[in-house]
């Protein structure tokens, strides 16, 4: 993935969060999300809204719990006792979780978790395309020097939660 393209996918991601965010996770059947399908479809082998679901929760676990995770879980409902509330009381509950008002919590906050779940997914996919199993040595080194390249080309702002993603998936200690 070339740059303009991590940042395409990063932007469409972030919409397409805040559509879910709008409508709620019990219409996630019917809320246009292709991107986010296509991400589930790499990373889990579907893009049911199951396996949508879990996406979201593995991207969600990737902020690493602590308020701000929570945060996360709170505002797209997945967590038990959230489900099917509606959109805007599990803002309230997260806005609540990060000790802010509602509004406050709109109109930055809720950006930002957006923005980290985005990176998750897209680390996520990354991760997959490292871990791809079934290829040859030669290929596979091939494809780890293209990948190399491309993050290499990443802007530094970007490779800080991929790079914290991949060594926690990977075992490596920072």
């Amino acid at each position: 993935m070339a740059s303009s393209d991590v940042a395409d996918m990063r932007t469409r991601i972030i919409n397409e969060l805040t559509l879910l965010r709008r409508r709620g996770m019990t219409r996630l059947r019917v809320t246009p999300v292709p991107t986010i399908a296509d991400v589930s479809r790499v990373v889990l082998g579907s893009d049911e809204p199951a396996a949508i679901e879990r996406l979201l929760r593995q991207a969600i676990d990737g902020l690493g719990g602590g308020q701000f995770g929570r945060a996360g879980l709170l505002l797209f409902g997945p967590s038990p006792g959230t489900r099917g509330r509606k959109p805007k009381e599990l803002r309230e509950m997260a806005a609540l979780e990060l000790e802010l008002q509602p509004d406050t919590f709109r109109k930055g906050r809720e950006l930002r978790i957006l923005e980290q779940i985005a990176e998750q997914m897209i680390g996520l996919v990354v991760l997959q395309r490292v871990t791809m199993p079934s290829e040859p040595a030669e290929d596979r080194r091939a494809r780890l020097e293209r990948l190399a390249a491309e993050i290499a080309a990443l802007p530094a702002a970007d490779l800080g939660p991929l790079v914290q993603l991949l060594r926690s998936r990977l075992g490596v200690p920072d």
